[in-house]
């Protein structure tokens, strides 16, 4: 992602970026709302959005594994798409995280010994 698509993110109240799977990922707060994963964009679209959001041809369903989808996560192909294309789904993920309660905390993990 180019680094002033980055600064745009950034610009966004309570927004920060650290490195999660390999790449940059987005958070409000401590809410994950978009990462990047290979050469897409991947944004926590609400269900209601992502119907409109795979009408495009640069969207589908986010999978892990064995081509499961992952959550309410949506992939849009082309990292280096024109910010324009990308930035309304990713605003639409930016308020989706922050009216969304979280689906609840994970225990940590034990060590072994």
């Amino acid at each position: 992602m180019p680094s002033d698509f980055t600064n745009i993110l950034l610009s966004w109240p309570r927004t920060s970026t650290r490195r999660m799977f390999g790449s940059d990922a987005f958070f409000v707060g401590d809410r994950m709302f978009a990462f990047l994963w290979e050469e897409t964009v991947v944004a926590k679209l609400p269900e209601a959005e992502q119907e409109a959001a795979f009408a495009s041809s640069r969207a589908r369903p986010f999978t892990v594994g064995q081509g499961r989808p992952f959550g309410d996560w949506v992939e849009f192909a082309g990292a280096g798409a024109p910010p324009e294309e990308l930035l309304p789904w990713l605003k639409r993920a930016y308020r989706h995280v922050q009216v969304t309660p979280p689906t609840g905390k994970r225990s940590p993990r034990k060590r072994r010994s």
